[in-house]
């Protein structure tokens, strides 16, 4: 009787040692894949989608990484959501380790992301406390598209309005500068209607 415990428990002991074996290879040659936008635009909602076929263990953890130019507003173990705040391009690791006894990543898919701005080929530039006015895509005040610095001017920007195709309006709501030079003598203005105010600091 006691022979045959022996061989039972070798038995268990060594098909324990092969499945273990045969994860660790399996994670190491397992590649996952990404579904995701590779030119999003900046400030917009995306998603991306990960998967590793072949790591039947459970998946515990993941991580994108790196995330200083992307905003996380949610994550869970296949997919992460947030938004692109810069138009550089970036390489964005995907990671998911499939080992609840955590001996390090499964495997590790990059995807190289080109955030594109929302703006298009409306000029931008500019610098410290200045925002010009171009009018590039319409008369809104409130469209950031509008001014060099692809942003809505705040109470303390320096607001220059030269003479556009687009006048820029206000039409409801506050609108805010710390100063403003409108150009009147080569045709700028600004046009405030409705319930628009624009709140100037000094």
């Amino acid at each position: 009787m006691a022979k045959k415990i022996f061989v039972f428990s070798f038995v268990v002991l060594g098909l324990v040692s092969f499945l273990d074996s045969w994860y660790l290879i399996a994670c190491d040659i397992y590649t996952g894949s990404v579904s995701g936008p590779a030119s999003p635009t900046v400030g917009a909602s995306v998603t991306y989608t990960w998967s590793y076929g072949g790591c039947s263990v459970i998946v515990y953890g993941n991580s994108l990484s790196p995330n200083a130019n992307f905003t996380v507003t949610s994550m869970n173990t296949t997919s992460v959501t947030g938004y692109w705040n810069t138009t550089n391009t970036t390489t964005v690791s995907f990671w998911m380790d499939c080992n609840p006894g955590g001996i390090g990543r499964c495997s590790q898919t990059n995807l190289s992301v080109t955030p594109v701005s929302a703006c298009g080929a409306c000029p931008s530039g500019g610098s410290g406390s200045t925002w010009t006015w171009t009018g590039c895509q319409s008369t809104a005040w409130t469209n950031a598209c509008n001014w060099d610095r692809q942003s809505v001017p705040t109470s303390t920007s320096n607001v220059i309005i030269p003479n556009t195709t687009n006048k820029p309006a206000i039409t409801s709501g506050n609108a805010y500068c710390n100063t403003i030079e409108i150009q009147s003598s080569s045709g700028a203005r600004i046009d405030i209607s409705g319930t628009g105010v624009l709140n100037v600091t000094q």
